[in-house]
């Protein structure tokens, strides 16, 4: 076969790459450091990060050993009330003599500031903690974040956000190997996938806030990446090496844990991701004792998995005002249970050699999964950096491969996909638009009812419907491999990754 790097499109895919390296290992870092004054709102960073508090937090509480500060403390005046939230709509699951009753529209979080103290030993040394989110993570982490503490505040968060950037450039780069893995031959589809993460960068008006806040999902999305182009090139140190971070920070990792025991079994990965386990979370009881496991398992946890964010479980309370935890709970196991059934059956049918597809199409599928079910879920930055831009080569493969009507609905999703990320573009704009003939023309109100409700679908409904959407195509690519009809599937399962 003709090597990749020999192909026509190949410069054409490295011009690419070599336009987003400049935009996020350079140009977007160098402008928030020396040109932050001048550059619109929605591309700026900002040292009042709710969300790098957090970490800084952690890492402050790592460099000087204050281990009983680690955790902030509940406040009992908040969660001694009983939170309600009010339905937008009123089913007979919702009694209208509730509405005197309760906290309506809020759900106490033990990480706000309006709902736990830090310790003023933490506020003293860094009075920028007490405004923002407080450290809600497992113990060890905070080891790992430790290297944030050598810097004073705004360093650190500078430090963050280019840390951010380069992942956002390490997403696109190995989503478009995936692609061409699965394609074994380089086209310039390759090098439009390594840009994907720019738009988002200039357009996107919910995708600005993962920047403002210091959100870590682009770094997690730059690990999902480059944790499935490691498992279809068998790189099983670097896969037990990766779940780390994954598994600290959301638990992306632990739908993933029974995949390595099945055909073939990664011996390495599991060997890897137990011993750093076992290290990580040795060192840090040798340092601080078991204490912090004790209250993070006890205050923390319980206090933390609430239905916010636009996720099914979110959606459902936001529109009905019942929590249907127990029934996603099942939702999620019966949806991975199928998921897991149609790998084995890959594997199986496939001797062990299952090359590219099927675990691309698996890891995939999982994290759709981790999208719809998860009870705290935000679209810019769960459905984004989790699901969509890490694994847009596999889609848009699927999207090359289909035919016919199932080929135009893949790109119409896709199309879709991109058209969220825009929503700076259609929406905000529209939105002071609307604000200006409204108040010109009060009788001009529908209009702004129209944007509204066009918001409320994009950052609510939309996420939903593509990662459902995604996840029946996981579900169709498995089924494929798993019985293959004449010249359909036996090529996928039997494809070697392309060579470096």
């Amino acid at each position: 076969m003709k090597n990749v790097a020999d192909h026509p499109s190949s410069l054409f895919s490295k011009i690419c790459v070599g336009i987003a390296a400049l935009w996020f290992l350079l140009l977007y870092p160098s402008l928030n450091l020396f040109f932050w004054d001048h550059l619109p709102q929605k591309m700026r960073s900002t040292h009042e990060s709710c969300d790098f508090s957090q970490y800084y937090s952690g890492a402050m509480v790592a460099r000087y050993g204050l281990w009983d500060c680690l955790y902030p403390v509940a406040s009992p005046e908040i969660y001694g009330k009983e939170p309600k939230f009010k339905p937008l709509i009123h089913t007979p699951l919702f009694q209208e003599s509730d509405s005197r009753k309760g906290n309506w529209n809020f759900y106490p979080q033990i990480n706000l500031p309006k709902c736990s103290s830090i310790a003023p030993r933490l506020s003293e040394l860094c009075d920028q903690l007490q405004g923002g989110f407080h450290y809600a993570y497992p113990p060890p982490l905070a080891l790992l974040l430790e290297p944030l503490a050598f810097l004073n505040y705004e360093r650190a968060s500078d430090a963050w956000f280019t840390l951010m950037c380069f992942s956002y450039f390490g997403m696109g780069f190995y989503a478009s190997r995936i692609f061409r893995s699965l394609q074994g031959v380089g086209t310039k589809l390759e090098g439009f996938i390594a840009m994907l993460p720019m738009i988002p960068t200039f357009l996107s008006s919910t995708m600005s806030c993962t920047f403002e806040i210091g959100n870590v999902s682009p770094l997690l999305g730059f690990l999902i990446t480059l944790f499935a182009y490691s498992w279809i090139q068998n790189r099983q140190i670097l896969l037990g090496i990766g779940m780390i971070p994954l598994l600290l920070f959301k638990g992306i990792g632990l739908t993933w844990c029974p995949l390595f025991f099945m055909r073939p079994v990664k011996f390495k990965t599991l060997l890897t991701l137990s011993l750093l386990t076992l290290l990580l979370n040795l060192s840090f009881i040798l340092m601080a004792g078991v204490g912090p496991y004790q209250v993070f398992f006890t205050e923390i946890v319980p206090k933390a998995n609430l239905s916010l964010g636009v996720g099914l479980q979110g959606l459902i309370l936001t529109l009905l005002g019942v929590d249907p935890k127990r029934w996603i709970m099942a939702l999620n196991i019966l949806l991975l249970a199928l998921l897991y059934l149609g790998y084995w059956r890959g594997t199986v049918r496939s001797g062990g050699k299952i090359g590219a597809v099927i675990p691309i199409a698996t890891l995939a599928g999982t994290m759709a999964i981790f999208c719809i079910c998860n009870p705290i879920v935000w679209p810019h930055h769960y459905f984004v950096n989790y699901l969509q831009l890490p694994f847009a080569g596999w889609i848009l493969w699927e999207a090359n491969r289909a035919q016919g009507l199932w080929k135009n609905t893949i790109w119409i999703i896709f199309s879709l996909s991109v058209l969220f990320w825009m929503d700076g573009l259609f929406l905000t704009k529209t939105s002071y638009l609307m604000e200006w003939i409204r108040q010109h023309n009060p009788a001009m109100n529908v209009f702004e009812k129209a944007r509204s409700a066009a918001s409320g679908l994009v950052v609510y409904v939309l996420p939903i419907m593509e990662s459902v959407f995604l996840l029946g195509i996981s579900y169709r690519r498995l089924l494929l491999e798993a019985t293959p009809k004449q010249g359909q599937g036996l090529s996928d399962r039997n494809h070697v990754p392309a060579p470096e």
